[in-house]
């Protein structure tokens, strides 16, 4: 029987151990004491095996009260008991002399392991390097043990890397052995786990009569929990490096940029995106584009500081966070930009284009800061990219800035057409019908692109092209040319002129805004001409075929999302699925019961699109239902019986903001368990009162439930689920529905066929 004196100032604790120990067949309770003063008298008179110790205490705390009784009985072993796992609170004990340590809140087991098993310095020794945090504690936990353990005058740890002061040459041999090695009374014990080797602890002072196995043994489950923490620091680092880059990614982004915010310090973020990127992608291939980005974020690296990190958080989109004001920010943003424009190696790279925003000034939230540097660089995008914008602090939000287009054509037609298509670019339109009112408008407000017509009354298109292109005040702004002439000169006139690009009408509109984007951020080309179509066509199919064109693209786009969006609910209900641990194919296969039902008894109900979605996301509200209610395999009580039924209401509430949904899928979800008689939840509607969808429903999903296998029964035939339904007719199913499964009866067992479990 092991003797067993408890200390701890709360009466309820030891009111607890009492109980619990009371018909322990191994452990007796000898004595109680409220304070370390009391367990010091008290283990004086009753010498008990083991003292069970709290570490928090009045008058005396346990850390000196361990030290006393370790002194005082060297043969007594005390065990740390504490509310706290802390490695502080665990290294103090070991160091006062405790042979064990358990939380107060652990269990029964645990408590007689720490008891009986305190002797054993392995055990002893593994349980708290689980409690150790990583790192150095760890190894100050194993130096504290084999010192006390084998009478070392000192043990000291060296880690790789870490160390500046020369080590011992034992200890510098011990890094490339696999045991351990000796030089007089200095023992260097290797940390070797996975065939790498994490550190030494050295032993000097030691007697001849160590035990160099149980050295090793400790050796061991130290280099075993410090190689588990390397494997969890490595982990960590993956989820937060980008694998193309290797950059860090946008996770690590968001808690880099939290913390900074947190501290409180001047800290701005610089948001980098390269320029025109898309083109890379669309005319070298993806491949090509991802090798640019390894290129783009090598050449980032090179500028970064030792206080400066680059994230890429997105397609081709950087980031930085500064500590310091929008000032450091800039002078950082520059560098970044500016060495992307020396790389010279293989293909040029893209230009950058930068937005910044500083805290506290532009927002406290990393969400706030966000938003204002991207709309800074949204605005450095529109500016003519390849530039550094600061978030202004004039305007709450960064002013967008427009393009300023200047049309100059005779023809009123043509105008209204070029207007109308620069109006859903979004950019400012001024116009002009001659040379001369082309001058006044430019002198009043200077466009970025002139869009000029060569045959004009009075001065023509290449005559004013030439005035605009020799003057220095006109001669950086932008001239794409008009031209109807189908003879094989107007490019060479439109070079001797200087412009930057030119167009023959009729011309697609689509072109038309491919070309002015370009010229206006400098990628002008005399040579780009867009190809017409062999067949000449009036300007105004050219319209209609571009429009045609968007409409198709817009549809199949629509499609894309539409299909998106199904593939997202079906992912939804297969995941409710494997909670409610139902049928691995039950929302599937019910949904196409119930659209079949649908089309015998009432087809114009499946214009509605969201009834197919309620069909899918019927019991979406068991999200909210407890696990040990939800997955009860007994009949439900009463009042878990009225939990179950919030399925419903829960279910449309979670789905009534979305747009899509609304309608038909809202009725199905909060109205598939009403009765025919009234007796459903959760409204008890009754009759046709009950929305169609989801008296459809009901049939659908009882057909299913009957024939599929379920944690509390089996399945039953089909013909008895037939049976089933037709037997509610009238009082838990609409008969018009139940009526109706007859007729499509081959189509829902062709379902039940292709959707089969397994």
């Amino acid at each position: 029987m092991t003797r067993l004196l408890v200390c701890d100032d709360a009466p309820e604790i030891r009111a607890m151990l009492r109980a619990t120990l009371a018909d322990h067949p191994t452990l007796e309770v000898v004595g109680e004491a409220e304070d370390g003063t009391q367990a010091i008298e008290l283990a004086r008179s009753l010498v008990p095996d083991v003292v069970l110790m709290d570490v928090e205490m009045p008058v005396l705390g346990g850390v000196d009260a361990t030290r006393q009784i370790r002194a005082l009985l060297p043969e007594t072993r005390v065990v740390a008991f504490a509310g706290s796992d802390e490695s502080a609170v665990v290294m103090a004990m070991m160091e006062a002399g405790a042979s064990a340590y358990c939380a107060k809140s652990a269990d029964l087991w645990e408590l007689e392991r720490a008891i009986t098993g305190a002797t054993d310095p392995i055990l002893r020794i593994a349980r708290a390097m689980t409690r150790a945090l990583p790192g150095a504690s760890k190894l100050e936990l194993a130096a504290a043990e084999l010192r006390r353990l084998t009478g070392a005058q000192q043990v000291t740890a060296y880690v790789p890397e870490q160390d500046t002061e020369p080590a011992p040459g034992a200890v510098v041999q011990a890094f490339g052995a696999s045991g351990l090695t000796r030089d007089g009374d200095l023992v260097a014990v290797p940390l070797v786990a996975g065939g790498r080797t994490l550190g030494v602890l050295a032993l000097s002072g030691l007697g001849d009569d160590i035990d160099l196995g149980l050295v090793s043994e400790v050796a061991e489950i130290t280099a075993s929990s410090l190689a588990l923490d390397h494997s969890l620091e490595e982990s960590i680092a993956e989820a937060r490096r980008d694998p193309l880059t290797g950059l860090s990614n946008r996770r690590a982004f968001d808690e880099r940029l939290a913390a900074a915010l947190r501290a409180g310090g001047p800290t701005s973020l610089v948001l980098l995106d390269l320029d025109d990127f898309k083109h890379v992608n669309d005319t070298r291939g993806h491949d090509a584009g991802d090798e640019v980005l390894r290129q783009v974020a090598v050449a980032l690296l090179r500028e970064v500081r030792a206080d400066e990190e680059v994230f890429r958080i997105g397609g081709e989109e950087f980031a930085v966070v500064v500590e310091g004001d929008s000032a450091a920010a800039f002078r950082v943003a520059a560098r970044m930009r500016a060495a992307l424009v020396r790389q010279r190696r293989g293909q040029p790279l893209p230009t950058l284009s930068a937005g910044i925003a500083s805290a506290p000034g532009d927002g406290l939230e990393p969400a706030d800061l966000f938003r204002a540097a991207d709309a800074a660089l949204y605005a450095a995008k529109w500016a003519g990219k390849n530039r550094v914008l600061v978030y202004g602090a004039k305007s709450p939000v960064a002013e967008r800035v427009r393009r300023r287009i200047l049309v100059v054509v005779d023809d009123e037609g043509l105008r209204a057409l070029l207007r109308a298509t620069f109006e859903g670019a979004d950019v400012e339109v001024s116009e002009a019908r001659d040379v001369d009112g082309a001058s006044r408008s430019i002198a009043r407000s200077r466009p970025d692109v002139v869009i000029l017509d060569i045959a004009m009354p009075g001065i023509d298109g290449l005559t004013f092209c030439r005035s605009l292109k020799a003057q220095s005040s006109t001669s950086d702004i932008g001239v794409v040319l008009l031209t109807g002439s189908i003879q094989g000169d107007g490019e060479r006139q439109a070079r001797e002129a200087g412009a930057d690009a030119f167009l023959r009408k009729p011309f697609s509109p689509l072109d038309l805004l491919s070309v002015v984007e370009a010229v206006a951020h400098g990628r002008g080309d005399p040579h780009a001409e867009r190809r017409r179509t062999a067949e000449p066509k009036g300007q105004l199919m050219h319209y209609a075929e571009d429009l045609r064109r968007l409409l198709e693209l817009e549809r199949r786009q629509r499609a894309l999302l539409q299909r998106a969006y199904r593939d997202t609910v079906t992912a939804l209900a297969t995941a409710l699925e494997s909670k409610d641990a139902g049928t691995g194919a039950h929302s599937e296969r019910v949904q196409r019961y119930a659209v079949e039902l649908t089309r015998a008894v009432a087809p114009d109900l499946l214009d509605d699109a969201s009834l197919e979605y309620g069909f899918l996301l019927h019991d979406i509200g068991k999200i909210g239902v407890p696990d040990r209610i939800l997955l009860k395999p007994a009949a439900l009580s009463e009042p878990e019986a009225r939990v179950m039924q919030m399925h419903t209401v829960i279910g449309e509430q979670m789905l009534g903001e979305i747009s899509l949904l609304k309608g038909e899928c809202l009725h199905v979800v909060r109205s598939h368990h009403e009765r025919w008689d009234g007796d459903g939840y959760p409204d008890g509607l009754a009759g046709t009162d009950i929305p169609l969808g989801a008296r459809i429903f009901a049939v659908a999903d009882t057909l299913d439930a009957v024939t599929s296998e379920r944690p509390y029964r089996s399945a039953r035939s089909w013909d008895a689920a037939l049976a089933e339904i037709a037997g509610g007719a009238g009082s838990q199913f609409d008969p018009s529905i139940a009526s109706a499964l007859e007729r499509c009866e081959p189509e829902l067992r062709e379902i039940a066929h292709v959707f089969a479990p397994g």
